[in-house]
């Protein structure tokens, strides 16, 4: 019986040591407080001219968990694309910080992009791939928050963008769902609105 007892034991410890390991891949991120996005935060280095972009285009990664080295290596085995398709990857906190942004060398240098299944969109269309399946649930507010700051800084600096070239994958290649039907593209242009009217009021918008 104390044999039975001990199995029983290492048996439950198993079982909370696996629920955490699951909670922590699985589980909401923790909280964080996210400062605004600054266009030095993303900057391209000098001096790399900008190109003159048109369109921004919004994409989901498809799965829970992500980074941007992932994709890249995926993008690059698989597809065999010169690397990651994206300019810029937005974390969702599992795989790399909820909020963060990382720009690919696709942004750095100023090159055209590997995302849109369309290359007129390619040459002009920022990529901008937001971790997470938003075709299973919305993303954490948190995250649409820092989707929009970023959307609202790249209009303000690239002469050709407006809030109307926010766009979705499945915009322009109508064989995906990407985004996903929980990333509400309506919202999110309204939420850069907002965000880019409270900048221009407070003096922090591009001259």
């Amino acid at each position: 019986m104390a044999r039975d007892a001990a199995a029983r034991a290492l048996a439950g410890a198993a079982i909370i040591v696996a629920a955490a390991a699951l909670w922590a891949i699985w589980g909401p991120p923790p909280e964080v407080r996210l400062a605004p996005v600054a266009w030095t935060d993303i900057a391209p280095p000098a001096p790399v001219a900008l190109r003159p972009w048109t369109t921004i285009v919004i994409h989901h990664s498809a799965a829970p968990v992500g980074d941007p080295a992932g994709i890249d290596r995926h993008h690059a085995v698989e597809r065999k694309w010169d690397g990651i398709g994206y300019h810029f990857v937005i974390g969702n906190g599992h795989g790399m910080p909820l909020g963060r942004i990382e720009a690919t060398f696709r942004w750095r240098g100023q090159s055209h992009g590997a995302h849109a299944g369309d290359e007129a969109v390619n040459q002009r269309g920022i990529g901008i791939c937001v971790i997470g399946d938003f075709e299973r649930a919305p993303p954490d507010p948190r995250l649409a928050d820092r989707l929009a700051d970023l959307c609202a800084v790249l209009i303000e600096h690239c002469g050709a963008l407006s809030v109307e070239s926010i766009v979705g994958h499945k915009d322009v290649k109508a064989s995906t769902l990407c985004p996903g039907a929980h990333l509400d593209l309506g919202a999110l242009r309204a939420l850069v609105r907002t965000k880019l009217a409270a900048r221009a009021a407070a003096g922090v918008a591009a001259p």
